[in-house]
């Protein structure tokens, strides 16, 4: 290295530069810090520094739950240090024999741990195994797929202690209260799908069947306040998550088809059609929908069931005792959507209107309401499961390419402003008992986009 050069990279800075680097310091910290500031006046803007939101540090629960996850993080970095002690050795030894076929699969593994980023791989392991999945096509108008894979379902950052809040839609105005001592539930799935494909326009029918098993499902109950004695106060009962005990189970099929409105449809008549030309536009229309039943079912925890044998007594009473086996949480029966829509790949014109329909869903177990008196019933009243009514809504969604990348797209969601209900569950109850209704009101954007 020349004395010139080495002057320029490890030489002291003379006075000029060492102003300049000071003016971009003090400019660089000054921005730093406005920064800063603003982002601390936007929150004290929105509330968001109040006392009352980072209370929960101050709970004994918030840092248990935070010491089993650093506990967690060492006893996995302490795992991962002796399996990555091992398997070195062993590929040490592997890549210095004189064996090939020692030698040769050990350099393979090596330069494979090489090569692929350290990041990958954790994606690979929790987002992908263990899964596998399989396509055949035995003809070039069938195609069959299988897959089987196991995952997770995990808690909510709610639930890191125990946090008040309220629910954030319009179904319900009831406290959530967080539960720190949730834990991850497993998911086995089977699916199998059969799809028959057509025609110029590439139609479509297929045929799905799934299986899918949860382990201590989460689920969400209604439970009452006993510190509170007034029942009717809206603040008397909370919604909270809990593990389900019991296994539950999740069947069904789905049926999807898809049909384009092409006048060549109807060839195979032999009828001439007259001035085809101006039914040309039925190229590019296609309708479509599918159909999925769901047979989702879960036995009731025994806490559900102790509360159901306080109010109903012993033996209960098979008119008013609950089932032993209810719904699974959030799962609906059966959805159902269809849509119409034109798609002009030389005009660059995409409108769909489309439909969709979905059963009731569980939105919470029953919970009871105890005596708060010294004497009587164990049990004052009892609230029977909470589902969220079927309902039905209109969407549509228009899309424009304009020029060199541009376009435009415009939708409207839910046009029918179908209202929606909160309502008991209808096997347990004579007629559909509305507990509360709202609407969601309509939705409505405006996009812009340019690709380049």
């Amino acid at each position: 290295m020349s004395r010139a050069l080495e002057d320029i990279l490890f030489g002291d800075l003379n006075p000029k530069a060492q102003a300049m680097t000071r003016a971009v310091s003090v400019a660089v910290a000054a921005t730093v810090l406005l920064l800063v500031a603003g982002t601390v006046y936007q929150f004290h803007a929105a509330s968001q520094l109040d006392g009352r939101l980072w209370e929960l540090f101050a709970w004994k629960s918030t840092w248990d739950f935070l010491a089993k996850g650093l506990f967690g993080t060492l006893a996995s970095a302490a795992a991962a240090a002796v399996i990555a002690l091992v398997l070195g050795l062993v590929l040490l030894v592997g890549r210095r024999s004189r064996l090939r076929v020692a030698r040769w699969p050990a350099i393979a593994v090596i330069e494979f741990l090489r090569g692929v980023p350290t990041l990958l791989l954790i994606y690979v392991c929790f987002l992908v195994l263990p899964s596998v999945g399989i396509n055949y096509r035995p003809f070039d108008w069938l195609t069959l797929r299988g897959a089987y894979s196991q995952s997770v379902a995990r808690p909510s950052f709610r639930e890191i202690g125990y946090y008040v809040s309220v629910a954030s839609s319009a179904k319900t105005d009831e406290l959530t209260v967080g539960n720190p001592q949730l834990q991850l539930s497993d998911v086995e799935s089977w699916d199998a799908r059969a799809e028959f494909v057509w025609g110029t326009f590439a139609d479509l029918f297929a045929v799905s069947v799934f299986d899918k098993k949860i382990d201590d499902p989460i689920e969400q109950i209604v439970i009452h306040d006993d510190s509170n004695f007034d029942v009717n106060s809206p603040i008397s009962t909370f919604r909270t998550f809990f593990n389900n005990p019991n296994q539950g189970k999740i069947q069904g099929i789905e049926l999807e088809a898809r049909k384009s409105l092409t006048l060549s449809t109807f060839d195979f008549t032999g009828v001439e059609i007259p001035n085809r030309d101006l039914f040309e536009f039925l190229d590019y229309l296609s309708i479509g929908g599918n159909y999925s039943y769901f047979d989702a079912e879960v036995k009731r925890s025994e806490f559900e069931r102790a509360r159901s044998r306080q109010f109903f007594r012993q033996p209960p009473d098979p008119n008013h005792a609950v089932d032993r086996e209810r719904r699974l949480y959030g799962q609906p029966e059966w959805i159902a959507n269809a849509d119409i829509s034109f798609d002009h790949p030389i005009w660059g014109t995409r409108v769909t209107l489309a439909y969709f329909a979905i059963s009731d869903v569980l939105d919470a177990a029953g919970f009871g309401v105890p005596n708060q008196a010294p004497t009587g019933d164990a049990l004052v009243s009892y609230t029977i499961d909470r589902y969220v009514d079927s309902y039905e809504q209109l969407d549509l969604v228009i899309s424009q390419k304009l020029w060199r990348g541009f376009s435009v797209g415009l939708s409207a969601k839910n046009l029918t402003d179908s209202k929606r209900r909160i309502i008991y569950d209808p096997k347990q109850t004579s007629h559909r008992i509305t507990e509360r209704e709202y609407r969601r009101g309509r939705d409505y954007s405006l996009t812009v986009s340019w690709k380049f």
